[in-house]
């Protein structure tokens, strides 16, 4: 149960990460290349939208994780062995 908790936490995460760097980088490129056109393309009500809506959507994407992972107790080694329910699937 912990490996799909960090599994998923992980992923959304990386995605949320990878997301925030990509709209940083394009509100630069605005605040550069266009300084007169950057109150009509940014403003609070503009990013409260967009990091509403990347959040929501990284949350839902992410979720597959959960699903396609089966966990299993090994009792010899008294750890848990996780795998992919369908690896071909994911290759």
């Amino acid at each position: 149960m912990f490996s799909h908790f960090h599994d998923y936490f992980d992923l959304l995460f990386t995605a949320l990460s990878s997301y925030s760097v990509l709209f940083i980088s394009v509100e630069r490129w605005i605040s550069v290349c266009m300084p007169f056109k950057k109150a009509r393309y940014v403003n609070f009500k503009t990013v409260l939208i967009t990091v509403i809506s990347y959040t929501l959507v990284s949350t839902f994407v992410s979720l597959w994780c959960p699903v396609t992972v089966n966990c299993t107790r090994d009792k010899r080694k008294s750890g848990v062995k996780c795998e992919l329910l369908r690896p071909t699937v994911y290759k």
